[in-house]
Parts: structure tokens; sequence; C-alpha cells
């Protein structure tokens, strides 16, 4: 099946994958199946965890491909429906990540800088647009327009300490939200170059 590999294209295997191809399923799978379960084995150090993510993964792919939109690479797809099943594992404590082979592979690799802030800007966004109505404005007119508290609190016709009360509850909530989605952007993308 190598030969294959080298023959379809990503979005030939993608095509033929959305009608019930179960050969492009596994060219799919084993292209990609070894750097996903690489990365994840290298952030979660746990054999039996990493697999499942990978069983799950393609599992979801193969019963989702009828319906599969794919607006990036096939290998972009793959490692950020990776990232996200760790993150859902990460919240729910199942796994943890192994903070220095994170450091490691941060001196062993160089990110994509502008693909870094552009996914981070985006959940950035989601995480602040998921807080309260008046704590995400006070936030963004904060730290977006960078607006003094004092500013601010003239403007919405509020207390300066009502800025600064929504401000703070704006940073620990952001956060806390977005500790695990640094780590581990920052390492698929380490990873991957």
């Amino acid at each position: 099946m190598q030969k294959h590999l080298q023959i379809l294209s990503d979005d030939d295997l993608i095509v033929l994958l959305r009608d019930n191809d179960t050969v492009a399923f596994k060219l799919i799978y084993e292209k990609y199946a070894p750097k996903l379960f690489g990365t994840v084995y290298n952030l979660i150090r746990n054999k039996e965890a990493s697999e499942d993510v990978i069983q799950d993964l393609f599992s979801d792919l193969w019963q989702r491909r009828g319906k599969l939109h794919i607006s990036t690479s096939l290998q972009g797809y793959l490692f950020v429906s990776a990232k996200n099943r760790i993150l859902a594992q990460l919240r729910k404590h199942k796994i943890t990540i192994d903070y220095d082979a994170l450091a490691f592979l941060a001196d062993q690799n160089r990110a994509d800088d502008r693909l870094l802030e552009m996914e981070l800007k985006q959940k950035l966004n989601q995480e602040i647009d998921m807080l309260p109505q008046k704590c995400a404005e006070i936030f963004r007119l904060s730290r977006g327009s960078q607006y003094s508290h004092q500013e601010i609190a003239s403007h919405l016709n509020i207390s300066i300490k009502t800025v600064e009360n929504q401000v703070g509850i704006a940073l620990k909530k952001l956060k806390g939200n977005l500790t695990d989605f640094l780590v581990l952007i920052a390492a698929f993308l380490l990873y991957q170059q």
C-alpha cells in the first residue's frame, strides 16, 4: 500500500473516503497514525491512553466520512482532532501532560509563529465570548482597545472598582481555560515541524 500513498494526494484520499472506500481509509491510517501516535505519546507518556486517542480519532473519521468537510490539510485536520481529544481528556482529568517532554520538544523544534498566533487569537476570542456580556465588554476595552480603567469606568458609567473586578474575573477565567490549550497547541505545532 505504500506505493498508493505516493500516488494519491490527500485530497484524492478524502474524496475516496467520503465514498466509503476502505482502502483509502487504511492508506490515511497508515500515513498519519504513526505521526499522530508519536505526538500524543510524547505529550502524555502513556501508551494505552495514546492508543485510545488515536483509535477514537480514526473511528470518528470513519463514522463521519460521508459528511466530512476538511477546509485545511488532512494532516492539519487530524492533528487538530487529536489535540481536541487530548484537551477533552485533560478536562476530564483522565490524562496528564508530561511537561518535561514538552520542554524537550520545544528545545528540539521551532513553532510556526503565525499559525500559533492565529489559532491562539481564535481560541482567545472564543473564550472571551463565553464570559458574561459585561465582563467581556470591559475586558475587550481594557486589553483590546487598551483603555485605562478610568476611561472604561467613565465610558460605561460604572466605578473603577467594578472595572478592576471584572478584568480580574476575566483574566482568572481565561487563564484557567487557556492553559491546557496553550500547552497543547505549542506542542503540536512544535512536533509537526
